[in-house]
């Protein structure tokens, strides 16, 4: 029978002891960079983003890529098309990006539709993905979607005389800050800001960045919109960001609003606002409201009745409350699954 020497045997329980405790440290620290991942990886209906650990910026290490300025907003409108002089009295619906994941079935219900009136579509995200076919997507298309369906929906609404209301957010906008990052707001280190969902802002007061909001309205004209709609046309909550100004938020953002609207007042092409707020310094064009029932309909009419820059006052409801009669409402085109 083999006999080990007592020495050997206390060097023998000294190492097994080593080789536990390492390979415990081991799976701690696996266990730790796993959690470590998971927080960087925000989830929204767009997918999966790296959070703002692994995609912090700062402005002097790259440049951003100028955005001209657009020279002729003019853009011819097709015979045949629908005026909206008042959405109250043509009526409408609004399709999501959630419902461009059914693109076969927003279809046919469009074409369900007997006359032509309003329809708003949202068309980008606050990440940056685009929903149909664009010169500055770049890569930036949501999986899942098919896009060639969505464009061939946009021309068959052109085609038809639909009054054609794009949707997109103005501020918030992830993917064009990470190629563009010098434009973003900013933490007090000088990082880019994001919120808690993982997403940059871009910077308000940035004239580069209102630039490349009048080429996103200049294109979506092209493709048959009489109007595009701002959401998120704000700074977002908190102070704990620098933007490019010394003016107040309040006054940046009116200053912005008036410069792309007064740029494409003299075209066909109307510009406004999605908004909860009842007190938005609006320079032209009309307010959209989401998410209210009845019981705030005459809150918000008797905000805006008597602000003569504003074109209408829009509610976005599915509601069947009687509050809305005689308000303009669009309607959800079906309901999101």
């Amino acid at each position: 029978m083999l006999r080990i020497r007592y020495r050997n045997k206390v060097r023998l329980r000294k190492t097994g002891r080593f080789l536990l405790i390492s390979l415990g440290v081991l799976v701690l620290v696996g266990i730790l960079i796993l959690v470590y991942a998971d927080s960087l990886i925000l989830y929204d209906r767009d997918g999966a983003h790296l959070g703002a650990e692994e995609l912090q910026i700062q402005a002097e290490n790259s440049e951003a890529k100028p955005r001209p300025t657009i020279l002729n907003p003019i853009v011819e409108v097709q015979e045949g098309t629908v005026s909206a002089a008042r959405i109250s009295e043509i009526g409408g619906v609004y399709i999501t990006t959630a419902m461009l994941k059914e693109i076969d079935k927003v279809t046919e219900l469009v074409k369900q539709i007997e006359e032509p009136g309003a329809v708003l579509i949202e068309l980008k995200s606050d990440f940056g993905n685009f929903y149909y076919t664009s010169n500055y997507a770049d890569s930036n298309y949501p999986e899942g979607i098919d896009i060639a369906a969505v464009d061939q929906l946009l021309t068959y609404l052109k085609d038809s005389g639909f009054y054609m209301i794009a949707s997109i957010p103005a501020f918030p906008d992830r993917a064009f800050v990470v190629e563009n990052d010098t434009l973003c707001l900013r933490q007090p280190g000088g990082y880019g800001w994001m919120d808690s969902r993982g997403c940059y802002w871009l910077d308000p007061s940035n004239s580069t960045v209102l630039s490349h909001l009048m080429q996103l309205v200049r294109e979506l004209a092209d493709k048959g919109f009489m109007e595009v709609c701002f959401t998120s046309f704000t700074f977002p909550e908190g102070d704990n960001y620098t933007y490019g100004s010394d003016k107040s938020k309040s006054e940046v953002l009116k200053e912005a609003a008036t410069q792309i609207n007064d740029l494409f007042s003299k075209s066909e092409t109307t510009v406004s606002i999605v908004t909860e707020s009842m007190e938005f310094p609006v320079a032209g064009g009309r307010v959209y409201v989401p998410n209210v029932d009845g019981s705030q309909v005459e809150r918000y009419v008797n905000a805006y009745k008597n602000l003569e820059t504003v074109q209408e006052l829009v509610f976005l409801s599915s509601s069947r409350d009687a509050r809305f009669e005689n308000q303009a409402v669009l309607r959800p085109l079906m309901t999101e699954s």
